[in-house]
């Protein structure tokens, strides 16, 4: 997908910074546990947030705005764990007199580490969320196949004919379809196969040229299995 592609993208451009930049403002000759440290850490969240996102690249069907929530989790993290571990490298007058203690070098890694935790867990849950979303859109999609699949063969079939009296048999069907549920059931599935063989073979005999008489009996016949149809959604339902 091309926004989490942008997101490795952007990961990767933000680590060539954070390298660049941290090696060059880095003090060799008196080493700071606090500087490499925070450097190290957020070299790790650059690393985390892409792995997460090429982990997560896959082809999915659900909406714009579930489908950006990992990015956009990933995008905060990102900024939060480098806004904390350049804290870390700046130099902290009264703080680096306490390094004795060790606890801002256990701050620096608890915070790290509980930041990572609730970073994996929530893009879990949010991808979790993502895919079950997207089994829902592909299960409404396949319910509506079958009419989706019957209108356009409709509409092919009032390009194709030129005569008026078809053409306005054919869209009086057509409004009949529009007004009905597109649901398909599980019952109705063999009514809805058959019309579509039904409207392919009118196609043909339009392309082939049989007679009016012929195609207008054929496009009632459609109709009345499309009544059928609609006959068992009313009484099942």
């Amino acid at each position: 997908m091309k926004k989490i592609g942008s997101v490795i993208f952007t990961c990767i451009m933000v680590a060539v910074a954070w390298l660049v930049c941290g090696l060059l403002f880095a003090n060799y000759e008196s080493p700071s546990f606090y500087y490499w440290g925070g450097f190290g850490f957020g070299l790790m969240v650059i690393v985390a947030v892409c792995l997460a996102n090429y982990v997560l690249k896959s082809r999915n069907k659900a909406p714009i705005e579930v489908n950006v929530l990992p990015t956009v989790i990933s995008f905060g993290y990102l900024i939060i764990g480098i806004a904390f571990n350049v804290r870390f490298m700046i130099p902290m007058p009264g703080i680096y007199e306490m390094q004795g203690t060790g606890l801002f070098e256990k701050v620096l890694i608890a915070a790290n580490i509980l930041l990572l935790l609730v970073f994996i867990l929530t893009i879990y849950f949010a991808s979790g969320y993502r895919n079950r979303v997207s089994e829902q859109v592909e299960i409404a999609e396949a319910k509506i196949a079958n009419t989706t699949e019957i209108m356009s063969l409709v509409a092919r079939l009032l390009s194709q004919t030129k005569d008026e009296e078809v053409r306005n048999k054919l869209y009086t069907f057509k409004e009949k379809i529009d007004y009905s549920t597109n649901v398909s059931q599980s019952f109705s599935v063999e009514n809805e196969e058959k019309l579509m063989e039904k409207l392919r073979s009118i196609g043909s005999e339009l392309n082939d040229g049989a007679s009016k008489e012929r195609i207008l009996s054929d496009i009632e016949d459609a109709e009345k299995i499309w009544n059928m149809r609609n006959a068992k959604i009313s009484t099942l339902r």
